[in-house]
């Protein structure tokens, strides 16, 4: 059911927002609302609920939690359905109106994903590049487990890799925007979304080159950008989902290109250091 994407940005179309008691936190919600979003309830872990108009005018429901967004269609909300409140347990009151333009009232709770059942080694994300919708896939033993719904982000946003930069969560994914430069780090923990939060923003003629341990702290995952002007090489130290610090490795010509990272030694990858591996690049 979800197919929701980041805040779209036309003009002139009404926008939802959320202000915390304290004034101290304001959100811009606009999932698909090409035509206008409304917000109807926010619960005290901050989820928010409300309804969009998307670009032929219908209605959709909508919840916004941990820095994704979720459609909410109703299978009898052939013309419209509207989320109206959600309470502390993540009960979802709302309307929606039939095919005859009759409306009915709904409850709807939304279940977690289940976490990974036994025999599960790694996990593989896909993306879906025309609206932003993700998946995680559970694998084990050279098949696919088990698939789920992560949520959907908006395209602007692209997919940069995945890493532990949040402790002990299973995988963390890193999307970085196409258009400023920030990156936005999301907590998955058995198969879920738990919480997003911004990086921090580096200009783009920063590439991303790779994630590895190289501070040398165990369980921790750094990241390599590469400057395209000039080849220069920096790391950035990223623990409990924060940028620590960036220094410089140097430069090196940009007719090499980055093959990828080594562990050394190669048999111990949860304590060591990694090493940049750089391949030439063939003239055309």
């Amino acid at each position: 059911m979800p197919t929701t994407t980041a805040p779209a940005t036309t003009r002139g179309a009404p926008r939802g927002w959320l202000a915390r008691a304290a004034g101290i936190e304001k959100k811009k919600t606009s999932p698909l609302g090409t035509n206008g979003t409304a917000v109807s309830g926010v619960n005290s872990a901050g989820q928010i609920v409300g309804y969009y108009f998307d670009g032929s005018t219908r209605i959709h429901g909508f919840l916004y939690s941990g820095g994704t967004y979720t459609t909410l269609d109703d299978p009898l909300g052939i013309r419209a359905t509207f989320a109206s409140g959600i309470n502390d347990a993540g009960q979802i009151v709302g309307t929606y109106a039939d095919g005859n333009g009759n409306e009915h009232g709904f409850l709807a709770t939304l279940t977690p994903n289940p976490p990974p059942p036994a025999g599960t080694t790694a996990d593989m994300i896909l993306r879906h590049g025309a609206d932003g919708q993700y998946e995680i896939y559970d694998i084990g033993n050279n098949a696919i487990l088990a698939g789920y719904s992560l949520g959907q982000v908006g395209t602007d946003w692209q997919f940069v890799g995945l890493g532990g930069f949040n402790g002990a969560d299973t995988t963390d994914m890193v999307l970085r925007s196409s258009s400023t430069g920030a990156f936005e780090v999301y907590d998955i923990s058995n198969n879920n979304i738990t919480s997003a939060g911004s990086l921090g923003s580096v200009g783009l003629n920063w590439q991303f080159g790779g994630f590895g341990d190289f501070s040398g702290d165990p369980g921790e995952t750094d990241m390599i950008l590469r400057n395209t002007a000039n080849g220069a090489l920096e790391v950035y130290d990223i623990v409990s989902n924060t940028l620590a610090g960036a220094a410089s490795l140097g430069s090196v010509g940009l007719d090499w290109q980055v093959g990828g990272f080594a562990a050394d030694p190669p048999t111990r990858l949860s304590s060591c250091r990694r090493w940049l591996v750089l391949g030439v690049a063939a003239e055309q």
